[in-house]
């Protein structure tokens, strides 16, 4: 059964989670941990995040606040608030967030197991 958020504001749970994602090189963090269908990470200055996109599977960066950098498949790619960028099933990606406040979301969905 499909489950939906009840609507949210995003800088206020920013605001709450500030110390998690503070901590130095803390890990991104989960903006909704009990959804098996997709998966939306937040990555702070104090983290980086690197992975795969499976077949099947995209994945969407977008940039918050403050600035980054994105490298796909070796190409790196600038982003500012309100930026954004696809990386497409089966390339590499690494995307470190600048000092400063800088705050940044991975959006992908999670392809189902095969049965």
């Amino acid at each position: 059964m499909t489950r939906v958020e009840a609507p949210f504001s995003l800088a206020g749970w920013l605001t709450d989670n500030a110390t998690a994602l503070a901590t130095p090189d803390a890990a991104p963090v989960s903006l909704f941990p009990h959804c098996k269908e997709f998966q939306v990470l937040v990555v702070s200055a104090a983290a980086e995040h690197a992975g795969t996109c499976d077949a099947g599977s995209e994945a969407w960066l977008w940039q918050y606040a403050g600035s980054s950098t994105a490298t796909v498949d070796g190409v790196a790619h600038a982003l500012a608030a309100g930026d954004s960028l696809l990386v497409r099933a089966g390339q590499t990606f690494r995307w470190q967030q600048a000092a400063g406040g800088a705050v940044g979301l991975v959006v992908r969905m999670v392809p189902p197991e095969p049965p």
